[in-house]
């Protein structure tokens, strides 16, 4: 059998040896929404199980990014030990992965393929692990109107029609089986309606955990009502950790010198500035910079503002600017964006899995 080749979400199915074992078994999966306008960044927790009475190696592949998506976190534990994956060159990643997986050792690979697929490989699942993967995108609002916009979220891949699924690929934990699913959305001061599930369409309530149906897609509506803009927002601009979006329509508040005219000064020397153009006109955001001293937790920046995190890594993919001199691949490898170019990995410690046939 000729050896698999790289980065396809296949090769866990074609590699050499005993037929695969069954695809992980998907037991729940929960969504969390929380509305940043012009962006929305999401947040995917998904629980599963290896039900089979083998070690194995899973590749599963994701419903496809949106246009302009920006994937930029992957928390992942095993039987409650956390495995924290770090940003890296995919070249250099995807060899560190296939060396550990040859050595019986625990690896964990997050990449983005062809036709914006992200595919999440882990090697060295035993016997009845359960597994906890969380993983966070931020993303433009699609805009219908001056005070509208949409955000639509794949809960399954429809790989019979979609010709952009890889011919033969296995991805048992993205299709539409029945499981227990949820929705959390943080809308603010905005109003919110969900549409496209089986049930009636409906209001959602600020922060409201409600079953979803997980063979659907999630389209929500959002309404801008009172002071509820959906052209700008900001956390404390002029604080370090702070951060400033806004869209074509809307008026960047922070002084830099790309927008001189801002009314908001600061001497603070910790940002990053960057732009997006999307179908609905530019989105322009100013986030933190990368420090040594913030580092990424599931709640953003340590110390710093909610939803830094997100808001760097979106800086980051349309970066133009920083408060210091920066390489613009440097600067989005810090970020721990997952793109084509770069890969977030997880390479176990020798002995961390004992050695098994395969």
């Amino acid at each position: 059998m000729s050896a698999p080749k790289r980065g396809d979400p296949a090769a866990a199915q074609r590699r050499t040896g005993p037929a695969a074992p069954p695809a992980l078994r998907l037991d729940r999966t929960a969504i969390e929404v929380q509305l940043v306008p012009p962006l929305a960044r999401v947040l995917t927790v998904r629980l599963l199980t290896n039900a089979s009475d083998q070690r194995i190696e899973a590749v599963l592949a994701l419903p496809p990014a949106a246009p302009d998506e920006v994937l930029y976190g992957l928390a992942l534990s095993i039987d409650g030990v956390d495995c924290p994956a770090s940003p890296q060159p995919s070249g250099p990643a995807r060899h560190a992965y296939d060396a550990a997986l040859a050595q019986g050792r625990r690896a964990i690979l997050y990449q983005r393929l062809e036709h914006d697929i992200p595919t999440l490989s882990i090697a060295g699942i035993h016997p009845g692990a359960s597994i906890d993967i969380v993983t966070w995108s931020i993303r433009p609002l699609a805009r219908l109107a001056a005070d509208r916009a949409a955000l639509r979220i794949p809960m399954a891949f429809a790989r019979s029609a979609d010709p952009a699924w890889p011919a033969g690929a296995g991805a048992g934990v993205t299709i539409s089986e029945r499981h227990a699913a949820t929705l959390r959305v943080g809308a603010g001061t905005r109003q919110v309606f969900l549409h496209g599930q089986p049930c009636p369409d409906r209001q959602l309530h600020n922060d409201e955990a409600i079953g979803v149906d997980c063979s659907a897609p999630i389209l929500l509506d959002v309404v801008a009502v009172e002071a509820g803009s959906l052209d700008h927002c900001d956390w404390q601009v002029d604080k370090p950790g702070g951060w400033e979006a806004t869209s074509e329509r809307g008026i960047e508040t922070f002084r830099h010198p790309g927008n001189p005219a801002g009314r908001i000064a600061s001497d603070r020397n910790d940002w990053i500035f960057g732009i997006v153009t999307t179908p609905a006109g530019d989105i322009r955001v100013t986030a933190p910079l990368h420090s040594d001293g913030y580092a990424p937790t599931p709640r953003g920046l340590r110390g710093l503002a909610p939803n830094a995190w997100g808001m760097r890594a979106f800086a980051a993919a349309g970066y133009v600017e920083s408060a210091s001199p920066q390489e613009p691949d440097a600067v989005r490898l810090a970020a721990q964006i997952v793109s084509r170019s770069s890969s977030l990995a997880y390479i176990g410690p020798a002995g961390e899995c004992a050695p098994t046939s395969r």
